[in-house]
């Protein structure tokens, strides 16, 4: 896969992402800033106007690990925030067909996708098991911040469980059963949408070591993984802790006030991460892609 088609899949997770008509204003702002670290805001903001069509996608891949990774990846983003619907499974077969995949090679794809898509959600430890939250969210984000290390793909997918694990948990602690529908609006009423973490983080893998210019900016500035590393150890940062402020205040906090305290916290992990990056690193040596996810199922 060369650097040009790894460009245009990049881009066309965009379109995968507004697949279902459902990218809410909050998504679409997160995806076009951090395309803006990337150096490329305005491409994005153009897919984002005008996402790119199966067919133009078709036409613009012919490798066949291109092809493979661009529906893969579709399948991911269309079904981050939820199951497929109608428009999304007529998106992806449309996609499927430009790509001239067989049906065959195509399911193949969905079942190892939908195999880190969803690691479950079951009850983890009691209130009465866990005496030190503080200690509990840190170990989560630095868990999450190991997985953007990986060199697998997939191994990004298990962020987004993993931080809905995290706040399940804070809820427990604080006398909350909530849903795993209800943990992902929670998390969007933050500012995290499934969707928008799904195409940033396949962004950034595909981007790194990418380094033409593009819209006035430069691939590769912000695509490492030690990049993603930080991004993903301070989203579950601040996850963890405003939803433990949010739980103690009765769960009366306004959207505002929520992504307010998000902020807050993520800017105190990005300070903070200095301080734990080895240890992230030393977790990520141990690790390889199924044995994370099995880590994430057993936590």
């Amino acid at each position: 896969m060369n650097d040009a088609e790894k460009k245009e899949i990049a881009a066309s997770l965009i379109a995968a992402a507004c697949a279902d008509g459902h990218l809410g204003p909050d998504e679409r702002q997160r995806i076009a800033h951090f395309m803006d670290d990337l150096g490329c805001g305005d491409v994005f903001r153009a897919a984002l106007a005008s996402p790119v069509t199966p067919e133009q996608l078709g036409q613009r891949l012919t490798s066949p690990d291109a092809k493979r990774t661009a529906y893969q990846l579709a399948v991911l983003v269309c079904q981050a925030d939820a199951v497929l619907n109608s428009q999304e499974t007529e998106y992806l077969g449309k996609l499927r067909g430009a790509l001239g995949l067989s049906e065959a090679a195509a399911r193949g794809l969905e079942a190892e996708a939908d195999h880190w898509r969803d690691p479950g959600l079951p009850l983890t430890s009691t209130p009465s098991e866990v005496t030190d939250l503080d200690r509990r969210i840190l170990q989560f984000a630095m868990l999450a911040g190991a997985a953007e290390l990986l060199p697998q793909t997939m191994a990004s997918m298990v962020v987004l469980p993993l931080q809905l694990r995290l706040v399940y948990e804070v809820g427990r602690q604080n006398g909350v059963t909530l849903a795993q529908d209800q943990l992902k609006e929670l998390a969007t009423a933050f500012g995290v949408g499934a969707t928008s973490q799904a195409v940033e983080s396949f962004a950034r893998r595909l981007l790194a070591g990418v380094a033409r210019s593009v819209g006035g900016g430069i691939f590769g500035g912000a695509t490492s993984a030690a990049t993603g590393a930080l991004m993903s150890f301070a989203t579950t940062y601040a996850l963890g802790h405003a939803a433990k402020v949010y739980y103690a205040k009765g769960r009366n906090l306004t959207r505002a006030d929520l992504q307010q305290l998000f902020e807050r916290f993520q800017a105190d992990a990005k300070t903070l991460y200095p301080k734990v990056e080895n240890e992230i690193k030393l977790q990520a040596d141990k690790l390889d892609a199924d044995a994370l996810l099995a880590k994430v199922r057993g936590l």
